[in-house]
C-alpha cells in the first residue's frame, strides 16, 4: 500500500496509527498525524488498513486537519468542564477571533467567575498533557439512548428518538459522551490547547493555528 506517497509493507489488520508509529513519526503535538485520508475518505487513525489502500496522513495544520483538531479540542473542553464544574453546561455559539464562544449555563449565578474559568483552563491543559485515549465507539441506537439517559443528557435522548439508523457512532472521554460527527484525534495529546477566557457571560475557547 501507499502511505504519504511512499510504498510500505504492513501486517494484515494494522491500523493507520500503528503504521505511523512504526515509521517513527511524532505521535504527540502539532506535527503528529491527527487523522488520515484513506482512499479519498477522511477517517480516524484507528481505521484498519487493507491491501491496495492509499493513505495520506493529516496533521492539525492541514485543511482537513483543522476541523479534526477543533472537534477533538471540543471533546477535551467538554470533558474538562464535567470534571471541575459538574453542574455547568457549555453551549457552543458563534466563531469569534480564532476561537468559539460558549454560553455558560448553570453553576450558581449562571455566569462564570474568573476563578471558575481559570480552573477550567487548567483542567484542559492537564488532560492534554496526560495524553489519554479519546474513545470512539459504535453501538446500537437503543444502547446509545440508555447511555445518554444514564448520564442525564436529555437532549441527546431526544435527538436519538428520531434517529433512523440502527447504530450510532459515539465519542467518549471521561464522563463526556456525545454523538460523533467525524474523526477525532486518538489521544488528547494531539490537539494543543490554548487558553479559555471569560467573555460576556460565557467563555471563549481559542485555537492553536500553527
Amino acid at each position: 500500500m501507499v502511505v504519504d506517497g511512499k510504498p510500505v509493507q504492513v501486517d494484515q489488520g494494522a491500523t493507520i496509527e500503528e503504521v505511523a508509529f512504526a515509521a517513527g513519526l511524532p505521535m504527540k503535538g502539532w506535527d503528529a498525524p491527527i487523522a488520515a485520508v484513506l482512499d479519498n475518505r477522511l477517517v480516524a487513525l484507528g481505521s484498519v488498513l487493507y491491501d491496495g489502500a492509499e493513505v495520506r496522513l493529516i496533521r492539525p495544520g492541514d485543511a482537513d486537519g483543522r476541523e479534526v483538531y477543533r472537534r477533538s479540542l471540543t471533546v477535551v473542553l467538554q470533558s474538562a468542564v464535567r470534571n471541575v464544574h459538574p453542574g455547568v453546561e457549555l453551549v457552543a455559539g458563534q466563531s469569534l477571533g480564532g476561537g468559539v464562544y460558549y454560553e455558560w449555563k448553570g453553576g450558581g449565578n449562571g455566569e462564570p467567575t474568573p476563578e471558575a474559568v481559570a480552573a477550567l483552563d487548567r483542567e484542559m491543559h492537564r488532560i492534554v498533557k496526560a495524553n489519554v485515549q479519546i474513545e470512539m465507539l459504535r453501538v446500537s441506537t437503543r444502547q446509545a439512548v440508555r447511555m445518554f439517559a444514564d448520564l442525564g443528557f436529555a437532549d441527546r435522548v431526544l435527538l436519538l428518538g428520531s434517529w433512523w439508523h440502527e447504530s450510532v457512532r459515539l465519542v467518549r472521554l471521561g464522563d463526556y459522551l456525545d454523538v460523533r460527527h467525524g474523526p477525532v484525534a486518538p489521544t488528547t495529546g494531539r490537539p494543543r490547547s490554548r487558553s479559555v477566557v471569560p467573555l460576556r457571560g460565557g467563555v471563549l475557547r481559542r485555537f492553536q493555528e500553527g
